[in-house]
């Protein structure tokens, strides 16, 4: 870390004062060389003390974020089992929660992919002769593709140095429009007042790198190196699950909804960064879910949020 100075403040104070007073003495006695003598120590001291302080704010990170939406994409979807007898329970589980009737799934292994049509008539027979056949302890990756849409952030270090240790936050919620909008939070006061403290902040998903397996777990915060864009996820929809509308999170409490039905919603997004202020924006979304295909989501990303 840079230091601003080794001396205290108000001796380097002192020292610029008296500097100064020379300096201006000897400059009214045609004195020169102490006048000069004394412009130095003063800039020596000015450098000293402000340089350092100068130097990392010119080559802070500055961070910028802005939608980057995809519709009509490919969701993948996957788990990962490992190899047992009871197998079957836990691709059974993941079939029935990610893959709609009709809809393909694959399992990849050591024995190279093998694709499979749910309710088809021996799918399930297929899968339990797959999985016997496996060494027993063999991680075995359970796959789905669906059709979906993402809403995702972009962003980006417009800065000269890496920022480091960077989350995105989401750490308050609203739902309701102007003066009925209610708010949770995670501070005791809101900007309208109105409201409860109850919101714990919670952690949005890097894009592509929503696989957490038994040898590791999602990313929490990145480094980012200047000019690099980085891909954020924020809402999504799935084909299979229309009626909702999914944060994507890391991690949230079991009492904490990450899952929204149709409304009008307002995120307050904060990115954290070392040697930064946090980058606070509001995601304005509105979500009507329509039961045969994805429905209406619109989402604007605004610098603070309106009243009305």
């Amino acid at each position: 870390m840079i230091r601003r100075s080794t001396l205290p403040p108000l001796v380097t104070g002192a020292l610029l004062v008296a500097a100064l007073l020379a300096g201006y003495r000897a400059w009214g006695a045609r004195d020169y060389w102490n006048a000069f003598t004394a412009l130095g120590t003063t800039l020596a001291a000015l450098v000293a003390l402000f340089g350092p302080w100068f130097l990392s704010w010119c080559t802070r990170p500055v961070l910028a974020l802005d939608l980057h939406s995809r519709s009509g994409s490919a969701v993948l979807r996957r788990t990962f089992v490992t190899a047992t007898p009871d197998a079957i329970l836990g691709v059974r589980s993941f079939v029935q929660e990610a893959v709609p009737l009709g809809g393909s799934y694959q399992i990849r292994s050591a024995l190279g992919i093998q694709t499979y049509e749910r309710g088809s008539f021996s799918d399930e027979v297929q899968v339990q002769q797959t999985l016997g056949i496996i060494v027993p302890g063999t991680e075995v990756e359970v796959v789905t593709e669906l059709p979906g849409e993402y809403h995702n952030l972009l962003l980006v270090n417009e800065g000269e140095s890496t920022a480091r240790d960077t989350p995105v936050m989401v750490t308050a919620i609203a739902s309701g429009e102007g003066r009925d909008r209610i708010w949770r939070t995670s501070r005791g006061t809101h900007l309208f007042r109105r409201g409860d403290a109850s919101w714990i902040p919670v952690q949005l998903r890097w894009t592509l790198d929503e696989v957490a397996s038994p040898h590791g777990s999602p990313t929490q915060e990145r480094n980012l190196v200047p000019y690099s864009p980085y891909l954020v996820n924020l809402l999504s929809v799935y084909a299979n699950r229309l009626d909702q509308l999914n944060l994507n999170v890391v991690s949230a409490p079991t009492d904490q909804p990450t899952i929204f039905k149709s409304g009008t919603y307002l995120f307050e997004l904060r990115v954290f960064t070392e040697g930064a202020k946090p980058l606070v924006r509001y995601a304005e979304v509105e979500w009507c879910a329509r039961p045969d295909v994805i429905g209406h989501l619109a989402v604007n990303l605004r610098t603070r949020a309106r009243r009305h």
